[in-house]
């Protein structure tokens, strides 16, 4: 017998699970196209949703109170 779970997901997570799948799905799409006009476009949107993640992982960690900042 399958046992199910509620699992709640905080809003936050399910922004950043999403844009994480939309970028794994724009990789995958990069490699199999061969036209470089496609292909920039394609890595213009995974610039996008890269740098929204990043955006919002900090506004997360912001109000989790964990003040962290990436080392370059």
């Amino acid at each position: 017998m399958e046992e199910l779970f509620n699992m709640f997901e905080p809003p936050e997570a399910a922004v950043l699970r999403s844009h994480a799948e939309a970028l794994s799905h724009l990789a995958d799409a990069i490699m199999n196209v061969e036209d470089k006009e496609l292909q920039q476009g394609l890595f213009a949107l995974i610039n996008k949703h890269s740098q929204f993640l990043l955006d919002c992982s900090d506004k997360v960690m912001a109000v989790n109170k964990m003040h962290l900042k990436a080392v370059n």
